[in-house]
């Protein structure tokens, strides 16, 4: 066990797949082609692999997708609490569904200290008030990510005309975003899911070695230290993410039927 562990954040998709989809959402869900979620199996060794490198994980982030779209959520709640007990653990959700969820995902959240943030979208604005009735009657924490003011606009995610990955490093309001997959660590989703983003496009993002940009948890011989300096710093795809050339444009709900090129990429 390393002696010079170090605390670390991380987000998960317990599901890829949203009740809402997003135009340009940046985790690409409205362009997943079928349902799919986490394995809950896979997940706990992920877990118990990196509590051999860390003495906690200070934060934990149970998204996707809409998590709640997860039947296992309970499991990979209980799963996250056993192996770090002093874990911030918290559910992201656009909070539509908490109002037709299983009571015992509640009693669940409450039992294994289970927070919530509520990301407010215009469907959710619009039953804001139902949300926080069921939130308060079963005792959840919660707040919202930014505000309880509707989103308004996105920012395009992607360029194709490569830049300087330190500058665009620089300025990325994601880079603590770290990020677990089925076994390897990744500085942010990007790298780990642009592969749904080529794939509906059929288009290559650049050539790079998908071993060069993550982390395998179950090989590594880093220290907990030493990934935590890989993670913090930028990667070849750091090139074409659009943080540098910000193109923003309005919110609105998009599918995987009309989803568009121009929806992440910024004009060229």
């Amino acid at each position: 066990m390393d002696e010079h562990k170090d605390s670390l954040k991380f987000s998960i998709h317990i599901v890829e797949h949203c009740n809402l989809n997003c135009k340009g959402c940046t985790h690409f869900c409205n362009i997943v082609n079928e349902p799919g979620f986490a394995d809950h199996e896979q997940y706990f060794k992920d877990l118990k692999a990196l509590s051999k490198l860390y003495f906690n994980v200070s934060t934990i982030r149970l998204m996707g997708g809409e998590p709640l779209l997860n039947p296992k959520l309970p499991d990979f709640i209980r799963t996250t609490r056993k192996v770090f007990p002093e874990s911030y653990m918290v559910i992201v959700t656009n909070g539509l569904l908490l109002p037709k969820v299983d009571a015992r995902l509640f009693e669940t959240m409450r039992n294994f200290k289970c927070e919530l943030i509520i990301s407010v979208y215009e469907p959710t604005y619009s039953n804001l008030g139902k949300i926080k009735d069921i939130l308060e009657k079963n005792n959840i924490n919660w707040h919202y990510s930014i505000s309880f003011i509707p989103i308004e606009s996105f920012n395009k995610s992607i360029t194709l005309k490569p830049v300087d990955p330190v500058i665009s490093h620089m300025v990325c309001i994601q880079k603590q975003c770290h990020f677990l997959c089925d076994g390897y660590l990744y500085p942010c989703v990007f790298p780990a899911k642009k592969h749904i983003f080529e794939k509906h496009f059929k288009i290559n993002i650049g050539n790079f070695d998908i071993e060069k940009m993550r982390i395998n948890l179950h090989k590594t011989i880093l220290s907990g230290w030493e990934i935590n300096e890989f993670l913090k710093n930028p990667i070849e795809l750091c090139k074409f993410c659009a943080t540098i050339e910000e193109e923003s444009f309005k919110w609105e709900l998009s599918s995987l039927q009309n989803a568009k090129l121009e929806d992440w990429v910024v004009s060229i």
